[in-house]
């Protein structure tokens, strides 16, 4: 079978398996970009670096974007949060369809974001919050399989793109041949993330873009803080001697000042002093404090969408806190952007070059739920697998954060509704021999065959004699007093308790040795 692009085109066997935008040191991406703009910005070259990415040229506000990572402020840290809360949320797999083909898909497709290099992918994914964009090289591998699977990740640095002058939209790599428009991207290589962080093209989005002026200010406040501190941070030393004090006197005594400044010692004579004068540091201090601090909030408001709670508590670990600290609809709408990233690059191409152009893709998702999900999801199935719902066991797995057991596995089974034997008549036997689910047999039991309807009928009578006779809405409700006081639930309340009890007594006996 051919192998298909994304296009529907065939595409080049020896490009799915060799590396096509690696950095080479005689090459246009090289592996080590010293650019610096961090060092010495000031609020024009900050506009200039907007103003060439508005064009196109981003390299300029990218190495910043970088370099803001790696510097004092709160930015790397909220940024590393962001990121760490969509990694905690368990990747799903949803097959197109019920039909058996598209089930199989989606379960060849589920191995593969179960494998570890799948942290990688989402990594690089992930590293276009700040940036606005990330390309992620795919390195797809046949050997010793049946089916063309990704055996690598691969990030690439930001710089090696440009962005199409004629759509700016479409990302294009540097190449040797081409430095400056750069190539259009291989079909099927790339996970290419653009995160929906606002309307409008690539090139003007991304975290660090709007938390590039924090960043100027706080590296500004930084700077003339630690100075004034330098200045102003210890007392000023002191030193007196007497009009008659000759020129080695004189000398001694500064050379006892700058003894204190370092060794915190001096020896002077005694007709001589020294007096350390305390600065009036206090409303520098907390100015300057003040204003880091109103920095951070805002950094934390711009990446997180909220400031109260991105402290964090030492020690605190797990999925949970992890997207605590995170606004949720902007945690859904971080996962729901990588989901659909996810589909369209990796789901897509992996659908195409293995079962071709006309096969069905299945749906990445990334859903945050919380712990109480998992437990109302179970309290759900209890009640309705036992009226017939179908649902594909390996859904529930992914919903759940489980990995699906592996051919021959020892797995959990549900306990034998029929006891060992060790009831003979139990609703549990009766229930097995009839081919009924337990559950079926105590409502049997329990309402004499007649089923739930013929309980109900009693209680609902007034209510439906009412609604017969009403001729309007206003009608109906004023009546509404005196048919629910009319109910007879003296039918149901039997039916309950007698399902309960005989629950009850089959639990009980299960749990005798």
């Amino acid at each position: 079978m051919a192998v298909l692009g994304p296009d529907g085109k065939p595409a080049r066997r020896s490009d799915l398996a060799r590396e096509i935008g690696a950095p080479a040191l005689v090459s246009i991406r090289q592996p080590w970009m010293l650019d610096a703009i961090a060092p010495g910005l000031t609020p024009d070259r900050l506009a200039a670096a907007l103003e060439l990415a508005d064009g196109g040229e981003a390299r300029d506000l990218l190495t910043l974007a970088a370099e803001m990572e790696e510097r004092p402020i709160r930015y790397a840290d909220c940024l590393g949060v962001r990121k760490r809360a969509v990694h905690s949320v368990a990747i799903t797999v949803e097959s197109a369809s019920g039909d058996r083909r598209d089930v199989d898909i989606a379960d060849e497709l589920r191995e593969i974001v179960a494998a570890p290099q799948i942290g990688d992918a989402v990594a690089g994914a992930l590293d276009g919050l700040g940036k606005g964009f990330s390309a992620t090289e795919i390195l797809w591998d046949r050997s010793g399989a049946e089916r063309w699977i990704p055996q690598a990740y691969l990030w690439r640095d930001p710089r090696y793109f440009r962005w199409d002058r004629a759509n700016p939209f479409r990302l294009r790599l540097l190449t040797d041949a081409s430095p400056g428009d750069g190539e259009p991207l291989e079909p099927g290589k790339w996970i290419v993330h653009v995160p929906a962080l606002r309307s409008g093209i690539p090139a003007r989005g991304g975290l660090a873009r709007r938390a590039a002026a924090l960043y100027l200010v706080a590296s500004w406040a930084l700077t003339d803080w630690a100075g004034w501190l330098e200045l102003f941070g210890r007392p000023i030393r002191l030193g007196r001697y007497g009009p008659d004090a000759k020129a080695e006197e004189i000398s001694v005594l500064l050379r006892a000042l700058s003894g204190l400044g370092s060794d915190a010692a001096a020896a002077i004579p005694e007709s001589m002093s020294v007096e350390l004068v305390e600065a009036a540091r206090g409303s520098a201090t907390d100015a300057y404090e003040r204003l880091m601090r109103w920095v951070d909030e805002q950094v934390a408001v711009a990446v997180l969408g909220q400031s109260a709670t991105t402290q964090g508590t030492p020690g605190r670990l797990g999925s949970d806190e992890a997207q605590a600290e995170v606004r949720a609809d902007i945690l859904k709408a971080d996962c729901s952007d990588l989901g659909r990233t996810l589909t369209r690059d990796l789901a897509g191409p992996y659908v195409r070059y293995n079962h071709g152009a006309e096969a069905a893709v299945p749906r990445i998702a990334l859903e945050p739920r919380d712990r109480e999900d998992g437990e109302a999801l179970a309290r759900i199935l209890r009640l309705l697998v036992p009226l017939g719902l179908r649902v594909e066991s390996s859904v529930i797995s992914d919903r759940l954060g489980l990995p699906d057991a592996p051919e021959g596995a020892d797995v959990l089974q549900a306990p034998s509704g029929a006891s060992g034997g060790r009831l003979p008549g139990s609703p549990a036997a009766a229930a097995a021999a009839a081919g009924r689910s337990l559950l079926e047999e105590l409502e049997g039991r329990s309402l004499d065959g007649r089923g739930w309807q013929a309980a109900l009928d009693p209680m609902l009578a007034p209510v439906r004699e009412l609604l017969e006779r009403s001729a309007t809405p206003e009608e109906f409700l004023a009546g509404m007093a005196d048919a629910l006081g009319a109910m007879n639930d003296s039918e149901l309340r039997r039916a309950l308790a007698s399902a309960t009890f005989a629950a009850r007594g089959l639990g009980d006996a299960r749990d005798e040795p």
